[in-house]
């Protein structure tokens, strides 16, 4: 064969070689998968799980466990840990699908960001349903130590750590090291130890949330050591818990404290029965994840936690009691219901940081260099009616706190709080010193944060309020774009950008007041800051000892207390009938503010307030009145309405006798 002939039938066999390697199916890579969020990555066995620590290209994808998985052959630093530091993290989602990972083992000595995940960053970051066994992670003096991760910056639901140990210097947690995000659902048993920041949960909690999780595992630590979380800045800890008893720790830095009785009771997790996440085999476990397929039933609410309804518009949750109130905190699958108060209720039983606010928000902020912050949200979303009642002795007490209020953040096209009153509110958001701050504010008695749509009508506060930092007001500390009408404030008010009755106001205020005493660094009697709108409303110049507010209209104390003021604005009172036929507000002109006609308890016949003896030779004047409803000639004497003023009306009168002071 000739040259020529060669050249062509090497040609072919070239051509060949290519569409029989171009037929071929690539290799796949790790079980299968392209790592998209529709095609994740499948993780069957061990050396896939090791293959990830190396494919830095692979840490912003999709991952999915297909099989139990033993790390036990991985010992020392031999495993690759996934996402190694904060400037090389782990950033894409890992869904351990109901499967386990067990003995991973690691042991180092002054390495931070330790853990099956070294740090997990990124805003749709996420670690869910994944369990560990047995892992064993000795750091030495290695700082942001956990099982699972040494850092988080992302959400972790639906995850648990049983058995096995975990130590290092600082930050170390039997699941985390240190959090500044999500963990939801989540559980930890295993033993915990270090020196400063040492949790059965979390080491250090910074700015995250943790809800609706427990630590039951031993903790030894020399500083800030705590039964579910060592160390804590000001992030949101809900219904969540630690044993006092196996952990040796009778103090955390968030969650409650229980006997291993009451950790195995399902009562005890009032809130975790939303959805079907969780199981207990009461008397014999503890809560265990639905996905484990563990012998139990599925907790669910005890319902009622409240006094009756189905939370429906037509059929409210009723309010009787404290511990029915306090309730509502702990169930947020209930924050969209609608609820009604059945009593005046008092609050004097829960100090500190006891009572659970209803809504929540946050800062999810990252660190240096990036240092961008979110605002996340949880807000009550649904209708809260005061029907004309108050909740008195509302107290609480923390650091540097942010979204402080009977209602932490209220939100929502049909989000409303109506027709309550707030009485001997103290609340006290201070600083401490030792902590550098990013951001903490909106700080006022019945609610922290009012966004877009919220609404706030017919509501009254009085006591004190306090906040370290920015946007407290006597009853909204930032009103964002949502309603407030016909309410007032007598708090007195101290914080920085705080005002009477709202710190900042970039929503609608209506018809309303404040006459509390108000000081700080940039303040104003009825708000410290404006950009939208404020009308027909009022504070008084003297007792709040401010002449200047940033809406609203600056009035004596007469004229405060004297009803021209309001009727001229267009207040709908008794006795007139050219601003409306409702009778919302009352007063007793030159010896008080305006009240609403609620508030006003029966045999208050004339001023001053209060039922005392000048309503009682009111009353006897008119004693044995007839045809009271006829020809009104008993001026409201008759107070059960039966045409005659009788005993029974005395027996009323007595009832409120010295009421209203």
């Amino acid at each position: 064969m000739n040259g020529t002939g060669i050249s062509n039938l090497l040609g072919k066999i070239t051509v060949l070689l290519i569409i029989c390697c171009c037929g071929l199916p690539a290799q796949a890579k790790y079980g299968g998968g392209t790592g998209e969020p529709n095609d994740p990555y499948q993780i069957r066995d061990a050396n896939h799980m090791q293959a990830i620590g190396v494919n830095a290209n692979d840490w912003a994808k999709s991952f999915k466990l297909m099989a139990d998985v033993d790390l036990g052959q991985f010992t020392g630093m031999e495993f690759n840990i996934i996402g190694p530091d904060f400037k090389n993290p782990f950033e894409g989602i890992f869904d351990g699908n109901g499967h386990t990972i067990a003995n991973f083992t690691y042991e180092s000595n002054d390495t931070d960001y330790i853990g099956l995940f070294g740090c997990i960053r990124g805003p749709r970051t996420e670690i869910k349903n994944l369990g560990l066994i047995d892992p064993n992670v000795n750091a030495g003096t290695g700082d942001s130590v956990g099982s699972l991760a040494g850092l988080l910056y992302g959400s972790i639901t639906g995850c648990y750590v049983d058995g096995g140990s975990v130590s290092g210097d600082r930050s170390v947690g039997g699941l985390l090291g240190k959090s500044n995000a999500a963990i939801n659902n989540c559980y930890a048993n295993c033993d915990v130890s270090g020196n400063n920041n040492v949790g059965g949960l979390v080491g250090y909690d910074f700015w995250g949330t943790i809800t609706n999780c427990y630590s039951i595992g031993s903790v030894e630590g020399t500083n800030n050591s705590g039964g579910l979380v060592g160390g804590y800045s000001i992030g949101k800890i809900m219904t969540s818990f630690w044993n006092i008893e196996t952990s040796g720790q009778t103090t955390s830095a968030g969650g409650r404290g229980k006997t291993t009785a009451e950790m195995q009771t399902a009562s005890t997790f009032v809130g975790w029965g939303c959805s079907p996440v969780w199981t207990i085999n009461e008397g014999i476990d503890y809560p265990r994840l639905f996905w484990e397929g563990r012998p139990g039933e599925l907790i669910t609410n005890p319902y009622p936690p409240y006094g009756g309804g189905t939370g429906q518009p037509n059929d409210p949750y009723l309010i009787y009691t404290a511990q029915q109130l306090n309730n509502i905190g702990l169930i947020l699958c209930d924050w969209d219901k609608h609820f009604k108060l059945m009593a005046d209720i008092d609050l004097s039983s829960y100090t500190g940081t006891e009572f659970n606010i209803i809504g929540r928000a946050r800062y999810q902020c990252l660190p240096p260099p990036i240092g961008t912050c979110q605002l996340v949200t949880t807000p009550f979303t649904g209708v809260f009616d005061g029907n004309g009642h108050t909740i008195s002795n509302f107290t609480y007490e923390f650091i540097d706190n942010e979204f402080t209020g009977l209602f932490g953040c209220v939100g929502g096209e049909n989000a409303q709080i109506k027709n309550l009153g707030l009485r001997d509110v103290d609340i006290d958001v201070y600083h401490d010193s030792g902590y550098n701050y990013i951001y903490y504010g909106d700080t006022g008695s019945l609610i922290g944060l009012l966004l877009f749509d919220g609404t706030v009508i017919g509501c009254s506060i009085d006591g004190s309020v306090s906040g370290f930092w920015w946007y407290v007001g006597g009853m909204v500390g930032l009103n964002e774009r949502g309603t407030i009408s016909r309410c007032f404030s007598t708090c007195s008010v101290t914080g920085r950008l705080c005002g009477g009755l709202v710190g900042i106001n970039y929503g609608t205020i209506s018809n309303c007041y404040s006459a509390g005493s108000v000081s700080g660094d940039n303040f104003g009697g009825l708000v410290a800051y404006n950009s939208g709108n404020v009308t027909d409303s009022f504070w008084d110049v003297n007792t709040s000892g401010q002449a200047y507010s940033a809406g609203g209209v600056g009035k004596t104390t007469v004229e405060m207390q004297t009803k021209s003021t309001f009727t001229d604005a267009g207040w709908d009172f008794v006795g007139e009938i050219v601003n409306g036929p409702n009778d919302i507000w009352d007063i007793c002109e030159g010896t008080n503010y305006p009240k609403f006609v609620w508030q006003i308890p029966p045999g208050d016949f004339v001023c001053p307030d209060g039922v005392n003896f000048f309503d009682y030779s009111f009353f006897a004047g008119h004693w044995a009145g007839e045809n009271c409803g006829a020809s009104n000639d008993c001026d409201g004497t008759d107070l059960d309405l039966l045409g005659t003023v009788e005993k029974n009306d005395l027996r009323i009168f007595v009832d409120n006798w010295l009421r209203g002071f």
